[in-house]
């Protein structure tokens, strides 16, 4: 299974430190970087959506590439905790999409995701691509992101709205959407800080680690420095986890620093 990922110069610590060390040899890794568009490497600052679209890019290219295959794409302000391939396999039986399920209120994350390479991914991720190209070229408004435009698509609040929002979902994940894609979201050991609170972290801010973590991806997160140490904090957390219940963690002996 090949897993795509994408950086720019800003986030070479990340990929260094936290993303490489932890991914052993379960994927193919296709690794690209972009020039520094985006000089403050903060989430939607001038320069952030320019680099977006060739993280776009890269995604069609994976779609392309795996056609009637998923692949996984991550951002690399994530950690791999466990192993996750066979997981992602068995997740990915009979639907198009997996994704991070970015925050308590159901929100999708675009930051990691295993896809199918078809034909209803390859035109989601081609709209999505037109609609954030019509955007650069037009100077009203406020521009949408590509995560955004994802959960535009495929959490579709507009159609049926007697509907309560979360049967709405429901009915979005079996197909009922513009792509017709079919979609589900990752289980919750794929972790990150949307799912703890529904703000921003502040760093020194201490939080749960669920004890079957697998992933993960800090996201709610702004800043290199601050994303460097809540991925600190993380990997702090499960090895403590481990040590205490006797057990030595399958990637203890890598993450060490």
């Amino acid at each position: 299974m090949k897993l795509y990922s994408f950086y720019t110069p800003s986030h070479d610590v990340l990929l260094k430190e936290f993303f490489l060390p932890t991914i052993h040899d379960e994927y193919e890794l296709i690794l690209e970087m972009a020039d520094q568009e985006c000089v403050s490497a903060r989430f939607m600052d001038d320069g952030w959506l320019k680099t977006m679209l060739k993280k776009v890019d890269l995604i069609l290219r994976g779609i392309k590439e795996n056609w009637g295959e998923p692949f996984l794409h991550s951002d690399v302000d994530v950690l791999f905790l466990r192993p996750t391939r066979l997981a992602i396999m068995d997740i990915m039986n009979g639907i198009d999409m997996a994704i991070h399920r970015n925050n308590l209120n159901g929100g999708l994350c675009a930051g990691f995701m295993a896809i199918q390479g078809n034909d209803r991914t390859l035109r989601l991720w081609q709209w999505i691509r037109d609609q954030m190209v019509c955007q650069a070229e037009n100077t009203d408004g406020i521009p949408i992101n590509d995560q955004a435009l994802l959960c535009q698509s495929l959490i579709v609040n507009a159609r049926f709205p007697w509907l309560p929002q979360a049967l709405k979902t429901s009915m979005s994940r079996r197909g009922w959407n513009p792509c017709q894609i079919r979609w589900d979201y990752l289980p919750d050991r794929f972790f990150g800080y949307g799912l703890v609170k529904r703000k921003i972290w502040k760093r020194g801010e201490r939080f749960a680690v669920p004890k079957d973590i697998a992933v993960f991806h800090a996201n709610y997160v702004v800043g290199v420095e601050d994303k460097k140490a809540i991925l600190d904090y993380v990997q702090d957390m499960v090895k403590r986890q481990w040590h205490h219940d006797g057990r030595l963690h399958p990637v203890c002996s890598v993450i060490q620093r």
